[in-house]
């Protein structure tokens, strides 16, 4: 679905939600559930593909899931 840029959607929901789904990708990266993890932050991509903290956090858990 796509909203007006100025509708409450896009301006109050999307950037709570999105900031929710960083922060519990950086929680369930805390407690090394890493594949949890990569979902959170793929999800917030999804919504906004220029967040960087989302970016940031989906390689930081992806390099540690690879690590043995």
């Amino acid at each position: 679905m796509r909203f007006e840029n100025d509708d409450v959607i896009n301006v109050k929901i999307l950037p709570v939600y999105t900031s929710m789904l960083i922060t519990r990708g950086r929680y369930l990266g805390l407690f090394n559930q890493h594949e949890r993890a990569i979902i959170a932050f793929r999800k917030a991509l999804a919504l906004d593909p220029s967040l960087a903290a989302a970016r940031e956090g989906l390689t930081e858990s992806a390099a540690k899931l690879r690590k043995p």
